[in-house]
């Protein structure tokens, strides 16, 4: 139990992290492309464009890598360090 609360922590700390480095590079990427585009109206044309314009395509493979870590921190069941390693 000890050792999967360890992983637990270890898992949360990255999560964070990376969502912070997240969130950074969203900000900037945004200003970038308002530069070139003009101003995005809404938060939920932003997240449109995150989700589907190829300016933004690079930055999701961090975002499945986010969603992936976060998933592997609320399995019940963390005992394959081996899918956890592998998944950092």
């Amino acid at each position: 139990m000890a050792g999967h609360d360890h992983m637990r922590a270890h898992l949360s700390n990255l999560s964070r992290s990376l969502l912070r480095l997240h969130k950074a590079l969203l900000d900037s990427e945004r200003v970038s492309y308002e530069r070139v585009h003009g101003r995005i109206e809404t938060n939920g044309a932003f997240f449109q464009l995150v989700l589907g314009d190829a300016w933004f395509a690079w930055l999701r493979p961090l975002s499945q890598l986010m969603a992936k870590i976060d998933e592997l921190s609320e399995d019940k069941d963390i005992e394959d360090r081996a899918d956890v390693n592998e998944t950092i």
